[in-house]
Order: structure tokens, then C-alpha cells, then sequence
């Protein structure tokens, strides 16, 4: 295969100029991949019912002020040890047969995945919309001194006293 590609190479010069920049581009990304994997540490999230699993959240506001209190609340209650704020999404569905769209901010929140119930009962308390957004999936991979950080703010729920 590489003897045939060389030779389109050689029969085709218009070509040799972007089959060179796609195979310096190919070895590149290799090479940025292998350093990557060489340099980066990752630890697997574990087992859920062990309280070493972690999730991660998504929940919508209505406005940055409410996911600010929310996400303090999350915080403080230790249900999260982190809440991302983005602002200036847009989110567009159907509620009561009609299609809306409403400008939001989106929450994305850390925490243990064996504390994810406790997180969303939270969310349903405080937060202004009939049905509120919780969406969780779990962590399968991460930077292992960032989860062992995340699982020292957000006890295990196994273990409370």
C-alpha cells in the first residue's frame, strides 16, 4: 500500500503536496496522541455502590442569579464539589404541546454518583420550574488528583455517621 501511494505521489505531483501535508498531519496527531497517553494520569472513577464512583450533572436555570444560588447551595450542602456556570444557552423543546424556546444557563455539576438523588431531591426543592432539569452520568475516566480533590469536598454517603 505505502509503494502505491508513493507512486501516485511520483505520478501525480499536483497530489504530492497533499498527500505529504495529511501524512505530516497523520504523524502529528500520532504523535501528540502518544505523548498524551505518556504524560497524562487517569484514574477509573470506580464503583458506584462503593463511594469512590463519581458523576458529573447537567441542570438548567432560568438565569445566572438562580444557578449562583443554586449552585452555593449545591456547594455548601457538600452535594458538589464543583458547579460550572455557562451562561447564554439556548434550549428549545415542547412543554404542554407547544415548542419553546428560552434563553437558560446551563449547571454542570461534580459529585458522587452515590449522591446524586440527594443532588436532584435538592434541585427539585429549590429550583423555580415545575419539572427542573437533572441530568447525571457517571465519570468513567479523569484526572486522578482532581476526583481524589473531588471525593475529599463530597463525603461518601456511605460513610456518614
Amino acid at each position: 500500500m505505502i509503494g502505491q501511494v508513493l507512486q501516485v505521489v511520483i505520478r501525480h505531483p499536483i497530489v504530492t503536496g497533499v498527500v505529504l501535508g495529511v501524512a505530516s498531519l497523520s504523524w502529528s496527531f500520532s504523535s501528540i496522541a502518544v505523548r498524551a497517553k505518556t504524560t497524562a494520569y487517569f484514574m477509573n472513577s470506580g464503583d458506584k455502590n462503593s463511594g469512590t464512583a463519581f458523576s458529573f450533572a447537567f441542570v438548567t436555570a432560568p438565569d445566572e442569579s438562580k444557578a449562583k444560588e443554586l449552585a452555593r447551595g449545591l456547594v455548601s450542602e457538600k452535594l458538589a464539589a464543583c458547579v460550572n456556570i455557562v451562561p447564554k444557552i439556548l434550549s428549545v423543546y415542547e412543554w404542554e404541546g407547544k415548542i419553546n424556546e428560552d434563553n437558560e444557563v446551563l449547571m454542570m455539576i461534580k459529585t458522587r454518583t452515590n449522591r446524586v438523588d440527594e443532588l436532584s431531591a435538592y434541585i427539585r426543592k429549590h429550583h423555580p420550574y415545575e419539572v427542573a432539569e437533572v441530568i447525571a452520568a457517571t465519570i468513567t475516566q479523569g484526572n486522578a488528583p482532581y476526583l481524589k480533590w473531588l471525593g475529599e469536598v463530597v463525603p461518601d454517603v456511605n460513610k456518614k455517621l
